[in-house]
């Protein structure tokens, strides 16, 4: 299966942007544009240079049995070994420092987010409801392609992210009174599982949890409004704002 290519927060993936709420948007990925669940890192140090960065013990754990095994090698010379050792024990300590700012960084983001986050037993609780029909968008910070649509815009911006204009534009339309727009982290709670009834294999998926109990993944194809509208069972006839110049991703 084709591996997910993990990028650090701030770079530009290709994934697809929502450009404008009522125009067209492939928002739900093909193999191009997602990345597989089975695909997510483990966090190990072979993840080096990636948003997932391995924590102080593992980086110390693998420096060490580096070096046993190298110094256990005949081939390069004791100078190449010594600047060798050095130079791992600059990019370990470089690392656990970039590991911290991107932690710090993710956080701060998820805090300035309008779109709220929610867990299995929130969506299971909603969806049980049948009160209001509900947008699930489920992603993970790890996958390029769910940062620039719901964490930021591609440039850092948090409250430029696709979703986030998305959910502006359904709440200037009025359509917020039967229709919830939440996000679903597939990394925050991986012992819990995915709601009731949900089939997530790749991210960012978008799903349609309709007030009636039904529940339809939007395929990419067409306008999410129009998906929204004829998959809802109380949202319809959205009249969406033309969203400003700095809003449009």
């Amino acid at each position: 299966m084709r591996s997910c290519i993990l990028i650090t927060l701030l770079s530009l993936a290709c994934g697809s942007r929502l450009r404008n709420p009522s125009q067209d948007a492939k928002l739900q990925p093909d193999e191009e544009q997602a990345c597989a669940l089975v695909d997510a890192p483990k966090g190990s140090f072979d993840n080096a240079l990636t948003l997932v960065l391995p924590n102080e013990k593992d980086a110390s754990e693998f420096l060490a049995a580096a070096e046993k095994a190298e110094d256990a090698s005949a081939t390069p010379t004791a100078e190449e070994k010594k600047e060798w050792k050095a130079a791992m024990a600059e990019y370990v300590k470089a690392q656990s420092k970039m590991k911290n700012s991107q932690d710090k960084l993710l956080k701060a983001m998820s805090n300035m987010l309008e779109v709220p986050a929610v867990n299995t037993a929130k969506v299971n609780t909603m969806v049980d409801a049948k009160k209001k029909d509900m947008l699930v968008v489920f992603y993970a910070p790890w996958c390029p392609h769910c940062q620039t649509f719901v964490l930021h815009d591609g440039k850092g911006s948090p409250e430029k992210a696709p979703l986030e204009v998305l959910n502006r534009g359904i709440q200037a339309s009025g359509a917020d009174k039967t229709l919830d727009i939440v996000r679903f982290d597939v990394a925050a709670d991986r012992e819990a599982g995915l709601p009731k009834g949900f089939e997530v294999k790749h991210i960012p998926t978008i799903y349609m949890a309709a007030a009636d109990g039904t529940k339809t993944v939007f395929d990419g194809q067409g306008d999410i409004i129009a998906f929204i509208e004829k998959n809802s069972a109380k949202t319809k006839k959205i009249a969406v704002a033309p969203a400003k110049p700095d809003t449009i991703v």
